[in-house]
């Protein structure tokens, strides 16, 4: 009962799940509810630690259904709001595995997490893997049509159109496809043809990754 105790296993707990071999151990322990029960704690160090317990657990694929199913993605886009740029990259992984399943495209969006990942694709190689992620996520949350204004309206479409120059074939071809799928709507699509994609693309197709040309 005493906090302190409580502060520092949670921490322990944190420190477990960022261990992909462990995830297994939390389902069948059923820690995945009293780690939701502690993200909404008063105080806020056990309230972090335990969000961010579950964001370690939503890096990997095979959870996120889990996850969200006991509401775990709450938790998530709890950190993703932060005001801290490390604390924003350090659930950027979560965030873009969780937003692979249909039923989560539309919560993210609508719960500010859309800004943040901005900042990570202009980390003009500084971070590619954060790119990439950032990219990902945004391909995925434009595959639904009502995602697309949010993402649109937030400047996104330069900044995708200026990751097709990444030297990370990765980044490129998570841009492309998101471009694609905003594409699909005929005013987003002159819209990424006036920011100059089709340059960008057309070298994208002519990229050796057979996944680059495909997007």
């Amino acid at each position: 009962t005493e906090l302190d105790i409580r502060r520092l296993s949670m921490l322990g707990i944190a420190n477990l799940a960022s261990c992909f071999g462990n995830h297994n151990e939390f389902v069948s322990q059923g820690s995945i509810p009293m780690l939701m029960s502690f993200s909404d704690s008063a105080d806020a160090e056990l309230r972090n630690l335990a969000a961010l317990a579950l964001a370690e657990l939503s890096r990997n694929s095979d959870m996120a259904e889990v996850i969200t199913n006991d509401g775990g993605l709450n938790a998530v886009l709890y950190l993703a709001r932060s005001d801290y740029r490390h604390v924003q990259r350090q659930v950027l992984p979560a965030l873009t595995v969780l937003s692979f399943l249909d039923c989560n495209k539309s919560a993210i969006c609508a719960n500010g997490a859309v800004p943040p990942l901005l900042h990570f694709i202009c980390a003009d190689g500084e971070d590619n893997d954060g790119a990439r992620l950032a990219c990902c996520a945004i391909a995925n949350l434009v595959e639904i049509a009502s995602n697309m204004p949010l993402v649109v309206k937030n400047g996104y479409i330069p900044q995708l159109v200026s990751a097709l120059d990444s030297i990370t074939e990765t980044v490129q071809r998570e841009s492309a496809r998101a471009l694609g799928n905003l594409a699909v709507n005929i005013d987003y699509c002159d819209l990424v043809i006036e920011h100059g994609a089709v340059k960008g693309l057309a070298a994208c197709f002519r990229s050796q990754s057979i996944e680059c040309q495909r997007m």
